[in-house]
């Protein structure tokens, strides 16, 4: 063989002018190749593997460097080119040579992308049957199955071809699961990767159905990384699709290799073994799959989830993890399993809610926003759904630390964060959330981080009502949108933590914190009179200006509802302090503000709950004027 051409002198010379030609770039460099003596290279038993290896590589060169240049010669015969690929083929069966093996592989899906012909696939598929229908050693195959998977990785149209004409192979790939060598079963699921990769919805649904069953037995017992990868992999793809979900969950997905007592689908089982693995992916493909799972119908698969203790595991993750996938996967399962009220029934919040609260701490240092966001909505879905009699927090430390982490979330840097960490506090400041004794020190702290977080807003002009395109699209509109939905979850938590000062106003056992420590100072700080005092004192100063400044430019009703509520708790909360405040808002024009906004927007029978408050609002404001003007009248007629 010539140095740089692929040509065999030895029996060239048998071989017709019309198979050899000098193909190469267009700029030269080129070598001169016959297709024949590659071809009787290749099939020849007596030629060394290295020699094999090297027309390979010029073949593959030509291939890669000369587009087009080996299908003109091989177009000119259909039947050397089917010849060509069987031989590879076969060498695909018996050459026991790594690299060359590689080679093969190679040349041989650089050969058919370059053919691009229907006809060279399908005998691919048909001699690949015939290996697989007759004897073959389980060995060999790898380098088979590694192949099509690589082919089908290159060439994804091909995969509706495989699924709609080629069953009788598929069947053949299901059988090979059966088989005992993993690293066969990882090569085979290569294989249905790709598959399911681009060609789901022509599965047959038998053949889909009979992968989920096989699928689950193999990761059951799998033990080499590889496999246990791809089986995660074609999992992953699995549970996309609704019809095979209900398979995987089913009681038909326990085979005959499985061994459950149950007679449930071993899944949930499987997933939660690998959320006790080492390896952080594992963990994140696990929780990445239940979620999936769970999005289907969250009341239809949660309650095996939670029978298998897996939100318990999860919960463990949250303590233990500061990687950003994992943290958000997991919030994303548990907040789907907070909706069956079996997560609650069986204390899996109770328990789990001091890991959730350490690691939202954990989430706001992280530059993903994402993730305490994903952690503050599971942080309020359980806060919402938890049953009044299973505290959350019975005791002080509990409570301490949510609410520092409430605190933290509020003066984040993206108002969103912030936004939802508002939310999650109103629900907070709950009656049945309150710990014994009532931490009002606490509720004092949450709400001057949420009152200064309102006074650090950017309250543009109002823009609601605005239809332009331009308006919507501009940064501009969705600052003052953020700045807007902040401030109405503001308004609402604060009337929690009225409706909550009201509350313990009217129990003595909640009104008085017998518990704290005999400091003077300090229970003067940790009582109810201090943490009503707050928020006068921040209506006063923060609330009732950015209320007005938002009004001015469009008053918007479910603001203005929750902003009257909120003036009218105070004359019930600090009765004595009233007859200053009733007089400075009258000064302030507030009699006729709240007429105006009554007459504008509560015409009719529109916005009941504003004109409510508006009327209960006026009410007090004006008994304490009226109780005032008779006082002072009271004292000149007595004097």
């Amino acid at each position: 063989m010539s140095v740089g051409d692929i040509i065999c002198e030895k029996i060239h010379f048998r071989h017709e002018a019309q198979w050899c030609g000098r193909l190469g770039p267009a700029e030269g460099g080129g070598m001169t190749l016959c297709v024949l003596c590659v071809l009787e290279l290749v099939e020849s038993a007596d030629v060394a593997s290295v020699r094999k290896s090297y027309a390979l590589s010029g073949v593959s060169w030509v291939l890669k460097c000369s587009p087009g240049a080996l299908k003109e010669l091989l177009r000119q015969d259909q039947r050397i080119s089917l010849r060509f690929i069987a031989s590879l083929l076969g060498m695909l069966q018996s050459t026991e040579d790594t690299s060359t093996l590689e080679k093969v592989d190679q040349v041989l899906v650089q050969l058919l992308i370059e053919l691009q012909s229907e006809p060279p696939f399908r005998f691919v598929f048909d001699e690949i049957h015939k290996q697989l229908s007759g004897p073959y050693n389980d060995k060999r195959l790898l380098s088979t199955f590694h192949f099509i998977g690589r082919l089908l990785e290159a060439v994804p149209n091909i995969a509706n071809v495989l699924v709609t004409q080629y069953v009788p192979l598929l069947e053949d790939l299901c059988l090979t699961l059966l088989l005992p060598d993993e690293e066969l079963k990882a090569s085979v699921l290569y294989v249905w990767l790709q598959v399911f990769g681009t060609a789901t919805a022509a599965v047959p649904a038998p053949i889909r159905d009979r992968v989920c069953v096989l699928l689950l037995q193999t990761l059951a017992n799998a033990n080499s990384t590889i496999l246990i990868t791809n089986c995660i992999g074609l999992l992953w793809l699995l549970v996309q699709v609704a019809a095979a979900v209900s398979v995987l969950m089913s009681s038909a997905a326990v085979g005959p290799l499985m061994c459950e007592e149950s007679q449930s689908s071993p899944l949930p089982l499987i997933l939660k073994k690998l959320l006790l693995s080492g390896d952080k992916m594992l963990q994140v493909s696990s929780a990445k799959c239940i979620a999936s799972v769970l999005i289907h119908s969250p009341r239809q698969y949660s309650t095996p989830f939670i029978k298998a203790d897996v939100p318990a595991f999860l919960f463990d993750r949250l303590a233990s993890s500061k990687h950003e996938a994992l943290l958000w996967s997991v919030y994303t399962c548990l907040k789907l399993l907070a909706e069956d009220p079996l997560f609650f029934s069986q204390c899996h919040s109770v328990y789990g809610i001091e890991s959730l609260v350490r690691s939202l701490k954990e989430a706001l240092r992280m530059t993903n926003l994402e993730v305490p966001k994903q952690g503050l909505l599971l942080l309020t879905d359980i806060l919402e759904k938890q049953p009044p009699e299973m505290h959350l927090f019975p005791s002080r430390p509990g409570y301490v630390a949510v609410s520092e982490a409430l605190e933290a979330s509020v003066s984040s840097s993206c108002l969103l964060v912030a936004t939802h960490a508002v939310k999650a506090t109103s629900i907070l400041l709950r009656k049945k959330h309150q710990s014994r004794p009532v931490q009002f020190m606490e509720i004092t702290a949450l709400i001057e981080s949420i009152t200064r977080r309102v006074s650090e807003l950017s309250l543009v002009p109002h823009v609601y009502h605005q239809n332009s395109a331009s308006l919507k699209k501009s940064n501009a509109r969705s600052q003052a949108s953020q700045s807007y939905g902040f401030l109405l979850q503001a308004l609402m938590c604060f009337e929690s933590t009225c409706r909550l000062a009201e509350e313990c106003t009217s129990d003595p056992v909640l009104k008085e914190n017998a518990f704290t420590a005999p400091s003077k100072a300090q229970q003067k700080e940790d009582s109810l009179e201090s943490l009503c005092r707050c928020m006068l004192r921040c209506c006063d100063a923060v609330w009732i200006p950015a209320v007005i400044k938002t009004s001015q430019h469009g008053p918007n009703a479910q603001i203005l509802q929750h902003f009257y509520t909120i003036l009218s708790s105070q004359f019930f909360l600090l009765p004595s302090l009233m007859p200053a405040f009733a007089i400075k808002l009258a000064s302030s024009g507030f009699l006729r503000l709240a007429l105006e906004h009554k007459g504008l927007l509560c015409n009719g029978s529109r916005n009941p709950n504003l004109n409510a408050s508006c009327c209960e609002f006026l009410l007090k404001l004006s008994m304490c004027l009226y109780k005032q003007l008779d006082y002072h009248q009271l004292g000149k007629h007595t004097s």
